[in-house]
């Protein structure tokens, strides 16, 4: 579940999100869609925390953020917000120096801190649920933009 409150961002004192309320129910599909320069892509990069809102309230999961300004957010509650999130972005960032299995395993080992092999094993049903499992070990430059995203995927489920 997915609950903004009030959620204001302003970039240069130019307000881009005012006063945002969106509930999304757990399982379900939402389209965001708007012009260009709308703020959804600052929307979305707020329910991630790459980009704090200025004030409001962000519930996520079991995690409640409450935001005001001048008060910071530390690094616990950053990651613990950014473990309920996962997030495929227009050019994929998959990782050029990392095969398709260890870009979908990094989140895991790093932020999740699994163990390596209950990741490998993770990562495998990911790729296999997205039909990749069979370039498990190619390069991201080695794949179609298709087969990217689909890793991308694989990396943000």
């Amino acid at each position: 579940m997915i609950r903004l409150e009030k959620i204001e961002k302003a970039f240069g004192g130019n307000p881009v999100l005012k006063q945002v309320d969106v509930s999304i129910a757990e399982g379900s599909v939402t389209a965001l869609i708007g012009p260009s320069g709308s703020g959804k892509s600052t929307l979305l990069r707020c329910v991630n925390l790459l980009e704090v809102p200025d004030r409001g309230t962000l519930e996520i999961g079991p995690e409640t953020v409450q935001f005001e300004p001048g008060r910071k957010l530390s690094r616990d509650q950053v990651q613990r917000v950014r473990k309920q999130t996962g997030m495929v972005f227009q050019n994929f960032q998959l990782f050029p120096h990392q095969t398709v299995i260890g870009n979908v395993m990094e989140g895991l080992l790093t932020v999740q801190k699994w163990p390596l092999d209950r990741a490998r094993a993770r990562a495998e049903e990911l790729l296999r649920k997205v039909g990749m499992l069979d370039k498990r070990d190619a390069w991201p430059a080695n794949l179609s933009g298709g087969q990217q995203q689909r890793v991308a995927i694989a990396r943000a489920l």
